[in-house]
């Protein structure tokens, strides 16, 4: 059964809302060595399929992801006027119809990246209306996510934003044309890049800049969304250029009537996961046919990092091989915008459970992502929190529980995998956060030998 595909479609296409109860089962893995094939990044096919609609090209994309934020946006392009559909395992997408820009709540509500179809309706048809966005309630504010970046750059370029408590409304009547932005404007730190809003930032600026001749974006968040961004920008006729701390876009646009083909780089965020698992089950993996060049750009300090844990690991061709029987090295973490993802911060407290010595990891970018924590406790892990730094402390996890919590993405991800490692009878609710962030997460898991069984409830 791909679950995915059915709750997915009950939930965008029904109006049922579903959830997901996971059982794990006291039983060893059978698997020495595991291959496996990703789809697509889902914050890059966001981010493509906004400038699509900017600059009104029509495009396939080859490898989407089969989670819930491809099909919202999917319902979103067609309630706009749009065409866009999932065909033979690619998404076509056609916008060339679209001719409201009313973006419909009961569908923006589901998903976080709706977000950016604001700037991109804005630079479109010179306004839009927005009512809500979801995803992971991970910010600071209350656990909201910050918008108030994403309505100031799109300010710096000319728009008119209206708030009230219900919506956010745009005009762009006067297209203002910005020579440099500089993203540490939106960072947490007056001397790096900090914070969860410089991301956003720079993706907005990148949106809201394909009018004009050249811009020059210093001290940009380059990440695989946005490279994956820039190729696409290149692919459309843009000169793109790196240089240092500066990000220089010039040239025009060129619209081609025929669809572009596109090709994300795979979800780094199902690499770090993964490798999670197999790490701390004694597991070979071979991750097959990747984007070698952005890999190793925006997963370099993960790389870099598991190299200083002592995980052994070697790219044969465009295949990335994670070597089984590694004995974990504890290090220090600090997460912040030029260091390993916020998303993969919870697999690396999970791994350094299984270090040699005492360790920390501090949280710059979303401060309050810790609500794993109380998950790993539960099934034995010492660990204690202080603000937003957690001290580690070696611990197996060893504990059976049928009262855990899935809460958000990252947590029901690494809770799932906590307790496959424990090799303990275990019960996770509200696991369909897992539906937005993983392609068949279950049945990829299984591959490895595991045993788990899903419950489907309607709420």
């Amino acid at each position: 059964m791909n679950l995915n595909k059915e709750i997915l479609f009950e939930n965008v296409f029904n109006g049922i809302s579903s959830n997901i109860t996971i059982n794990t089962f006291k039983e060893k893995h059978s698997k020495n060595e595991v291959e496996i094939e990703i789809n697509g990044y889902k914050h890059s096919l966001i981010q493509i399929i906004a400038y699509s609609i900017a600059i009104n090209q029509k495009l396939i994309i080859e490898n989407p992801p089969k989670v819930m934020d491809t099909y919202v946006m999917c319902a979103i392009i067609n309630e706009l006027g749009g065409e866009a559909r999932m065909d033979s395992n690619k998404l076509v997408l056609d916008p060339s119809s679209i001719c409201i820009t009313n973006i419909p709540c009961n569908l923006s509500k589901i998903i976080h990246g709706s977000l950016y179809l604001m700037p991109a309706l804005l630079i479109r048809f010179g306004e839009f209306e927005f009512f809500e966005s979801g995803g992971c309630q991970i910010g600071d504010n209350d656990g909201k996510r910050p918008v108030n970046h994403i309505i100031n750059v799109m300010k710096r370029f000319g728009a008119e934003i209206y708030l009230t408590d219900k919506k956010i409304s745009g005009m762009l009547s006067d297209y203002k044309s910005v020579d440099e932005i500089n993203i540490m404007d939106f960072s947490n730190s007056h001397n790096k890049l900090s914070g969860p809003l410089v991301g956003g930032a720079t993706k907005v600026a990148m949106l809201m800049s394909f009018k004009q001749s050249k811009i020059i974006i210093n001290n940009p968040y380059l990440k695989t969304d946005t490279l994956d961004l820039l190729n696409f920008i290149k692919s459309t006729g843009k000169n793109v250029e790196i240089n240092k701390n500066k990000l220089i876009i010039s040239g025009q646009v060129k619209i081609s009537k025929e669809f572009l083909n596109v090709r994300l780089t795979e979800c780094i965020s199902e690499i770090i996961t993964y490798s999670t698992f197999a790490i701390l089950n004694d597991i070979k993996i071979k991750f097959l046919n990747l984007n070698k060049l952005t890999i190793l750009e925006s997963l370099k300090p993960e790389l870099r990092l598991l190299s200083k844990m002592n995980v052994k690991y070697i790219w044969e061709g465009n295949d990335l091989i994670i070597f089984n029987r590694q004995l974990i090295e504890s290090v220090n973490i600090v997460v912040d915008a030029k260091g390993i993802q916020s998303d993969h911060q919870p697999f690396f407290a999970l791994l350094l459970l299984y270090g040699n010595k005492k360790s920390e990891i501090t949280e710059k970018v979303f401060r309050n992502r810790f609500f794993y924590l109380e998950n790993l406790i539960e099934l034995g892990a010492d660990i204690c929190r202080k603000e937003n730094t957690i001290i580690i402390k070696p611990s197996k996890i060893n504990n059976s529980s049928m009262n855990l919590k899935g809460h958000d993405v990252r947590t029901a991800a690494v809770t799932l995998i906590a307790c496959l490692t424990a090799n303990e009878n275990c019960k996770i609710y509200d696991c369909v956060h897992l539906l937005r962030g993983y392609d068949d997460f279950v049945e990829k898991l299984r591959l490895f030998g595991c045993r788990i069984k899903c419950e489907v409830e309607a709420l």
